[in-house]
């Protein structure tokens, strides 16, 4: 069970070999609604850009919304109440397997949150898939675009490392 706590705000950094390139980091980076997440270095734009409020969905363990704390201008009007607040989706329902990319937008994507095996970073994972078998759906930095996309790793007996990103508070 992941040790996140609702109440803070936190910065997601891509913990991967573009830590060598870059020793500050990548982190997840708000570039507009409806626009993809992208990776970018620590403060290349405002901190509320890379500020994510991380919401526990009740009774399941391990599942969050990933929200902006940044209120973007969004393409319609927000009847109130409740306040609608944009989260981290994709452009379908589920992921396809083909380098989905994740958005910003107003959806019911949920997101698996899990300690990364050896307790280093987490793994960021969708909830609903395609139901695909033999593969599992990571969260991913593409470092030729600087956008985060669904990555797919074959259940196989050694199969690669799957993508960590460090929850910064």
């Amino acid at each position: 069970m992941s040790n996140i706590n609702a109440d803070l705000t936190y910065i997601l950094r891509f913990v991967g070999p573009t830590d060598v390139e870059n020793p500050e980091g990548v982190f997840a980076t708000l570039s507009g609604y409806g626009e993809p997440i992208r990776g970018e270095p620590k403060n290349v734009t405002s901190p509320e850009s890379q500020s994510w409020k991380l919401f526990p969905i009740e009774g399941k363990e391990d599942v969050y919304k990933i929200y902006s704390t940044r209120w973007p201008i969004l393409p319609f009007a927000i009847q109130d109440p409740p306040p609608i607040f944009p989260s981290w989706g994709l452009s379908g329902e589920v992921p396809t397997g083909n380098h989905d990319l994740v958005l910003l937008k107003v959806c019911e994507t949920k997101w698996r949150i899990k300690q990364a095996d050896g307790g280093q970073g987490h793994t960021i994972s969708p909830v609903k898939t395609d139901g695909r078998v033999g593969v599992d759906y990571y969260v991913d930095f593409d470092e030729r675009t600087r956008m985060l996309y669904i990555k797919t790793i074959p259940v196989i007996l050694d199969p690669p490392p799957a993508p960590k990103w460090e929850l910064i508070c």
